[in-house]
C-alpha cells in the first residue's frame, strides 16, 4: 500500500494528538464499507498493540476438564457427558497423558495459585490424569471436582481416597488438596445416596488429622439433598451459617454464592458451598421471552455481578495483584474464562504458557475484556446486535459467552473498532499505532458512532455470507443446524440470503422446501453434540498434530514389526 501523510483528515471530535495527522492511500475507495469482509479487518486489528496496559502477573486460577465423560448422565447436564464417544482422536474428548504433561507444564509456568479439576465430564473418570495432576502440579491448592461415583461401596470410597492421598504424601511441594463432591437431586437420583456418606466416613475414620488433605460439598441453592442425607447420619450436624458470596480460600477470591457446614463426630468442619442453578441450553428459543429464558437471563446476570465482580476472566488476589483465571477444555483448548474467541483459539498441544498469556494480551479485542469487563464488551455488542448479547446469555454459560458473542464476524469487527475508538480516546493508542491498517478501516476507525452503526447495518453480511464463505461444500448437518438456530432466534439474516441457502439445500440434497420450518429436524443426542462442538471445536494445529502424530506412531509400529520378522 503507497501510504502518505495529509492534514486535516480525521474529524476534530476525537481531539486526538498529534491532531493534523492522518494516512491517505490514493488508490484506495473511500467508499469500501469494511464490514462486507469483516474477518480481513480484523486479522488487520491484531496487529495493534496499546501502550498502556496492565500485566496480569499476580497469582493465577485455572479449571482444567480432563475429560468429556461421566457415568453419572445428569439430565441437566450442558454437555450431555456419558461414558460414550463418537470421537476418532483421543485427545478430542479426553487429554491424553501427553495432554496431562502439557497441562502441568502450563500450570507451573503460569504463577498458579488455585487448580480446579472439573469440567464436561467428571475428572476421576481419568484416574492416571488426576494422579500426575496431584504428584507433581504447582498450586496452593487443587480442588477434584467430582460426583463420587467411585464410592457407592465404603470399600470403593476408601480405596479412591487413598489412592488421592498416596499421590498427595509424595509431592516435593506443600499444597492442599480437596475432594468436593457434587451432591444434589440430579446426581442422586442418577447415583443413589450411599455416596456422600461413605466418603464422609473414610475422612472421619482415616484423616482427621490431615489440614491439608480435605473434603467440601457442593450442591445448588434451595436444593435440601444434603441436609436430608445428614439428618439420617447419627452424630453428624447439618448446620446452615446465612454466609454470601464468600471466597473458599485465602489466596485468591474463588467466590460460592452462599455456604453452609457438615459437622462430622471426629469435630472436623466440612464447607458445604451452595451454587446458583444454570438452565443451559444450547436450544434456547429466543422467538418467545418466556419463564425458561427469564431464568436463564437472571441467573447470569447474578453470577457475573456476585461471583465474577463483571469480569470472569480477571482473578482477584488477596495481596491486591491481578492475575487471570484460565480454563482449558478437555481438548486442549485455553483461554481465560469468557474470553475465547473462536477464530484464535490457543491449545496447549500446540501454545506454551508463554504463547498463549503474550497472544492474550497482544490481541486487543481479548485484552479489551482483560482491561474493561463483561459489561463494556456486551453494551457496544448491544449497540449494533441485541439479538446476540440475548443468546450468549440465554445459553447460559459464561464458558463461552465471548464464542457465542463474538461469533458472527461483522459484530465481533464491530467491537472491535469500537474498542479502538476508546483507545485512542484516552491515549492508550495514538494516530501513528494505526499505521499497519488498511486506509480504509482507518477511515471507519475515526467514523462517529452513528455513522460506524449505519455502516454496520448497510452491509450486505450475515451468519449466512460467512458459513458459505468459510465453506463452500456445506454437508446437510451443519446447514440444517444453522436452519434449526435461525428458526430459534439466535441470528438475524435477509431473506434474500435465507432463500439463497435454502435453494442450495434443496438443488445439493434433492428436496424442495420452501421455507426452513419445513424441514425435520434432529432433536436427539446426536444433533445436541453438533452444535456442542460448533463452538467448542479442537484448535485445527492442535488436531494436526496429533493426527501426525498418531500415524507416525503407526508407521514407527509396522517398521519395528518388519524389523521383527
Amino acid at each position: 500500500m503507497n501510504v502518505k501523510e495529509e492534514r486535516n483528515f480525521f474529524p476534530s471530535e476525537f481531539e486526538l494528538e498529534p491532531k493534523n495527522v492522518s494516512y491517505v492511500d490514493e488508490n484506495c475507495d473511500y467508499s469500501k464499507n469494511v464490514f462486507e469482509d469483516p474477518f480481513k479487518y480484523i486479522e488487520e486489528i491484531k496487529n495493534i498493540r496499546i501502550n498502556k496496559k496492565d500485566d496480569f502477573t499476580g497469582k493465577t486460577l485455572l479449571c482444567a476438564w480432563l475429560t468429556k465423560l461421566c457415568p453419572a448422565k445428569c439430565e441437566q447436564c450442558f454437555f450431555r457427558s456419558d461414558m460414550n464417544h463418537n470421537c476418532e482422536y483421543e485427545e478430542e474428548y479426553q487429554l491424553s497423558n501427553y495432554g496431562v504433561d502439557r497441562l502441568i507444564k502450563f500450570i507451573n509456568d503460569s504463577n498458579n495459585s488455585y487448580i480446579m479439576l472439573s469440567g464436561g465430564g467428571d475428572p476421576m473418570v481419568h484416574r492416571d490424569g488426576v494422579n500426575s495432576v496431584i504428584r507433581n502440579a504447582k498450586s496452593d491448592r487443587i480442588v477434584i471436582v467430582t460426583s463420587g461415583f467411585w464410592a457407592t461401596t465404603l470399600e470403593s470410597a476408601e480405596e479412591r481416597i487413598d489412592e488421592i492421598y498416596k499421590n498427595f504424601k509424595e509431592r516435593d511441594i506443600p499444597t492442599t488438596v480437596i475432594f468436593r463432591i457434587s451432591v444434589d437431586n440430579f446426581h442422586c437420583k442418577q447415583l443413589g445416596y450411599d455416596i456422600l456418606p461413605n466418603i464422609l466416613r473414610v475422612f472421619n475414620e482415616k484423616y482427621a488429622s490431615e489440614e491439608n488433605f480435605k473434603l467440601q460439598v457442593h450442591t445448588i441453592i434451595n436444593d435440601d439433598t444434603v441436609k436430608n442425607i445428614i439428618a439420617k447420619m447419627p452424630k453428624y450436624i447439618y448446620e446452615e451459617n446465612n454466609i454470601e458470596c464468600a471466597s473458599d480460600n485465602k489466596e485468591v477470591a474463588k467466590i460460592v454464592p452462599q455456604q453452609a457446614k457438615i459437622y462430622m463426630p471426629n469435630g472436623k468442619e466440612i464447607l458445604v458451598g451452595k451454587a446458583k442453578m444454570f438452565y443451559a441450553s444450547l436450544k434456547a428459543d429466543l422467538t418467545k421471552y418466556d419463564d425458561n429464558v427469564r431464568k436463564a437471563l437472571e441467573v447470569f446476570e447474578r453470577d457475573m455481578n456476585d461471583s465474577e465482580y463483571g469480569n470472569p476472566a480477571v482473578v482477584t488476589n488477596y495481596d491486591g495483584t491481578k492475575g487471570l483465571d484460565f480454563w482449558i477444555d478437555y481438548n486442549g483448548n485455553t483461554t481465560t474464562w469468557g474470553n475465547q474467541q473462536l477464530d484464535d483459539l490457543y491449545n496447549i498441544y500446540t501454545d506454551d504458557f508463554k504463547d498463549i498469556y503474550n497472544g492474550i494480551m497482544n490481541n486487543i479485542i481479548s485484552y479489551s475484556f482483560l482491561d474493561k469487563g463483561y459489561y463494556y464488551r456486551e453494551n457496544i455488542v448491544k449497540e449494533i446486535n441485541p439479538r446476540t448479547v440475548l443468546k450468549s446469555k440465554a445459553i447460559n454459560l459464561r464458558d463461552f459467552a465471548s464464542a457465542l458473542l463474538l461469533e458472527e464476524h461483522d459484530t465481533k469487527l464491530y467491537y472491535a473498532i469500537r474498542v479502538l475508538q476508546d483507545y485512542l480516546k484516552s491515549g492508550a493508542l495514538e494516530v501513528k499505532d494505526l499505521s499497519p491498517l488498511s486506509i480504509e478501516l482507518v477511515k471507519t476507525i475515526f467514523m462517529s458512532t452513528s455513522d460506524l452503526k449505519k455502516q454496520y447495518k448497510n452491509s450486505n453480511y450475515d451468519i449466512i455470507t460467512q458459513y458459505f464463505s468459510e465453506n463452500d461444500n456445506l454437508s446437510k448437518n451443519e446447514l440444517e443446524d444453522l436452519f434449526f438456530l435461525i428458526k430459534l432466534g439466535h441470528f438475524d439474516v435477509s431473506s434474500d440470503h435465507l432463500d439463497m441457502a435454502l435453494n442450495y439445500y434443496n438443488k445439493k440434497f434433492k428436496t424442495n422446501y420452501e421455507n426452513i420450518n419445513e424441514i425435520i429436524y434432529q432433536s436427539d443426542e446426536t444433533q445436541y453434540s453438533r452444535l456442542h462442538d460448533r463452538i467448542a471445536y479442537m484448535k485445527k494445529e492442535a488436531l494436526e498434530k496429533i493426527n501426525v502424530g498418531k500415524i507416525n506412531n503407526v508407521k514407527v509400529m509396522k517398521n519395528s514389526h518388519k524389523k521383527n520378522k
